[in-house]
């Protein structure tokens, strides 16, 4: 940590800073920091918190700016809207200090009742992930707030951004010129597919937005011993948007490949919509089986779309095989609708 990060951690823990032992868990992405665990003895019991600690190289890498803004926004997040959430298990904070670009949040340590990490997730631990999904997007269901027609690529007036998620079309610029021409049909639907999930193209699109975690992989879950309860961190990304992003992500990047293929995938995003209609219970705008099908494939469409730039990682088979599947869908019903609109010029003539 970095030389004042002792005295930061003594504070929030009421220790003295010799007393404390720091244990590294990983790096921050490009070289932005690090999260530490802090340990220290109280009364004979072994306590401990996990700092998170944003400290910016001293040659900004790209994309810099939007770094900044991510730690920024998960800082709102958790000092500002964590205490909403009833059933879901979250790190508390329970400290931060931010001295220019360099940012401190010192968060419980969720390891002693969540102490497992896993890679792929099974048919039950997907639906355990699942039910926290819906728990978290029906705490936030329809909060007009969560609109903005500013791109996305700005905070909003709370402090999450605008649009949840790190691969949202006005991010990336250049992944989007980096698109192949064997996914020129993805490309060419590309902002149609993100005005639909920016809640642009009706009112009910608008009204089913929420706020999504932003980065819910398998990364950022930990799991208790029995493998019946998860706790999800990690909120760089949290913002406005259809709950159907966090879900397509995780299955393309965490669930086994088996439980998606033949329409595994519709499976479990009905065990999801049931669950998130039961915790609605009601309130708010009514959300249609039909139209969770229809945000799902286009928050699918709209991930694939970034991958096809990027580069390809997780279940690609299923997730490109399914992307091709409703292009084509879309260019027939397209098709279709151009042909009723001749003919209705022609039956004018």
């Amino acid at each position: 940590m970095g030389h004042s990060s002792p005295d930061f951690v003594a504070s929030v823990s009421g220790q003295n800073a010799a007393k404390l032992q720091i244990q590294r868990l990983q790096s921050l992405w490009s070289g932005y920091g690090a999260i530490n665990r802090v340990m220290w003895t109280e009364n004979g019991q072994q306590k401990s918190c996990v700092i998170k600690e944003i400290s910016p190289p001293q040659v900004p890498t790209t994309g810099h700016g939007r770094k900044l803004k991510s730690y920024q926004a998960e800082t709102t997040f958790y000092r500002d809207f964590a205490s909403r959430l009833n059933d879901c298990s979250i790190p508390r904070l329970l400290g931060s200090s931010n001295s220019g670009e360099n940012i401190r949040l010192a968060l419980s340590d969720l390891s002693p009742r969540f102490p497992l990490h896993l890679t792929t997730l099974n048919k039950e631990e997907t639906q355990v992930a699942l039910e926290w999904l819906a728990s978290f997007h029906s705490t936030f269901w329809e909060d007009t707030s969560n609109y903005s027609s500013r791109g996305g690529d700005e905070l909003r007036d709370d402090g999450l951004w605008g649009e949840g998620c790190y691969w949202h079309l006005a991010t990336r610029p250049e992944e989007f010129e980096s698109i192949g021409a064997e996914w020129k049909d993805l490309k060419d639907a590309a902002t149609d597919i993100d005005r639909i999930l920016q809640g642009e193209r009706t009112e009910e699109d608008l009204r089913c937005r929420t706020i999504v975690h932003g980065d819910f992989k398998t990364e950022n879950l930990v799991w208790s011993a029995d493998r019946k309860q998860v706790a999800a961190y990690d909120f760089q990304y949290s913002g406005g948007g259809l709950g159907t992003k966090d879900i397509a992500y995780l299955f393309i990047t965490g669930v086994a490949h088996e439980l998606v293929a033949d329409d595994g995938d519709l499976e479990l995003l009905r065990f999801y919509y049931d669950a998130l209609v039961n915790k609605l219970d009601g309130h708010g705008h009514v959300y249609t089986w039909e139209k969770c099908k229809e945000h799902y494939k286009y928050a699918l469409l709209d991930y694939v779309r970034f991958m096809a730039g990027w580069g390809w990682w997780g279940n690609t088979k299923y997730a490109q095989a399914r992307a091709r599947e409703w292009l084509r869908r879309r260019a027939s019903s397209t098709l279709e609708e151009e042909d009723r609109r001749d003919d209705d010029r022609l039956t004018h003539i």
